[in-house]
């Protein structure tokens, strides 16, 4: 999904949302931004797009600016749609060790309609963070982190391998809704081929396990 170049003291992961079907709405209701607690010039930002573009968060952000940003409608995405870029930075090159994170709350709410498997209401709640492994001294981290979990479930972790002074591939994350049982799954991959074979049946009620995917996290759709 693209490639980008970064510098020594930053990485910008880009994330993308699918498989919310019509009907549906995801909604953003909070980014917090968290630097590390051993000091340092850390920096975490987001940067929204599409339907998030108003969205832009900084350290020195103020509460005020941040109050008519949320909640913030993704909308159905049954296709991938850009949420927005995390930033993990410093402003120092020598700052090495924890890094920064940013954490995403966000909310599904509607009522879905799967073919094959029925109509149900959908209200829950989830969060998807993005942190990194620990930064070297005068370079960048080996992995980005995209923890992704559903309300009352284990997380699970994408690590994604940053290549040298270019930016990690895109993760996508996507949701599915097999009304018949009333289940609400969340995967995800930054293998645009598995999006696109977990999407086809996601939207059908059918949670496919792929090699190239996570895995699932359920949850009630209520």
């Amino acid at each position: 999904m693209g490639e980008y170049t970064n510098a020594i003291g930053s990485v910008n992961q880009h994330l993308w949302i699918g498989g919310v079907p019509k009907g549906v709405t995801m909604t953003v209701t909070d980014i917090q931004l968290h630097k590390p607690s051993g000091g340092g010039q850390w920096w975490p930002t987001f940067s929204g797009d599409g339907e998030l573009k108003s969205v832009s968060l900084y350290p020195n952000t103020k509460e005020e600016d941040r109050k008519h940003m949320f909640p913030a409608v993704v909308g159905p995405a049954a296709d991938p749609v850009k949420l927005g870029i995390v930033g993990l930075t410093t402003q120092s090159i020598t700052d090495s060790g924890e890094g920064p994170r940013v954490e995403i709350s966000f909310k599904l709410e509607g009522t879905a309609t799967v073919d094959g498997k029925g109509t149900t209401a959908v209200n829950h709640t989830g969060f998807i963070t993005v942190s990194s492994s620990n930064w070297p001294y005068l370079g960048r981290p080996d992995f980005c982190n995209i923890t992704y979990q559903l309300v009352d479930t284990a997380p699970l972790n994408l690590p994604n391998q940053i290549p040298t002074l270019v930016t990690p591939d895109g993760a996508i994350l996507v949701f599915g809704i097999d009304p018949s049982v009333g289940k609400l799954g969340m995967n995800a991959s930054v293998d645009s081929d598995a999006i696109k074979s977990i999407i086809e049946l996601a939207l059908k009620g059918i949670f496919l396990v792929h090699e190239k995917a996570i895995g699932w996290v359920f949850g009630k759709v209520l």
